[in-house]
């Protein structure tokens, strides 16, 4: 039973001793996640691509996003 996942939330539930460890869900939004928040400083103005590009990857791979870019990450099925 030790480390049994949880079906109703991405939280781990350890056996005796009731400890619980966050196992974060890319599909966990926190207060941060929102259309309006800055998830990096550097601004696209075309010369810059890949410094953009490179800065986009690093921030949505630290948010655990990337996956929905590159397609790792699948949409939920409609019953979910």
């Amino acid at each position: 039973m030790e480390g049994e996942k949880d079906p109703k939330s991405s939280m781990i539930v350890a056996g005796d001793d009731q400890s619980q460890k966050k196992n974060p869900s890319p599909y966990d939004l926190n207060s941060n996640d929102n259309p309006g928040s800055v998830i990096m400083q550097v601004q696209l103005r075309g010369e810059n691509y890949d410094e953009w590009s490179r800065a986009v990857k690093t921030s949505l791979r630290a948010r655990r996003k990337w996956g929905f870019i590159d397609g790792t990450i699948k949409n939920p099925e409609e019953e979910s």
